[in-house]
């Protein structure tokens, strides 16, 4: 629709997250972490190799991550989602 890919990650699996960026532009991608607490161990851990894999591409810049990754998160979970590099002021969706 409209030219747009929708991809989900949802294990932990290398060869999973391998094929799930296998072919995207990096520069073209948001990523959409959502974890109410931000402490889910395999939601973080594919967060974080997702993280990696942009930075891979575009430099370990922490706006790569404020451009490229927003978060759906309990309020009360704002500072780990913060410590994340994820810009909350714009791009932080509240439940």
């Amino acid at each position: 629709a409209l030219g747009y890919t929708l991809r989900f990650l949802s294990n932990v699996d290398p060869v999973d997250v391998e094929r799930a960026c296998a072919d995207l532009d990096p520069e073209e991608t948001l990523v959409v972490v959502v974890s109410k607490t931000f402490t889910t161990s395999e939601t973080m851990l594919n967060a974080r190799t997702v993280r990696q894999w942009l930075w891979d591409f575009m430099g370990n810049d922490v706006e790569v991550v404020r451009k490229h990754i927003v978060a759906v998160a309990s309020i009360s979970s704002v500072e780990l989602v913060k410590d994340f590099g994820i810009d909350t002021e714009d791009y932080f969706f509240k439940f």
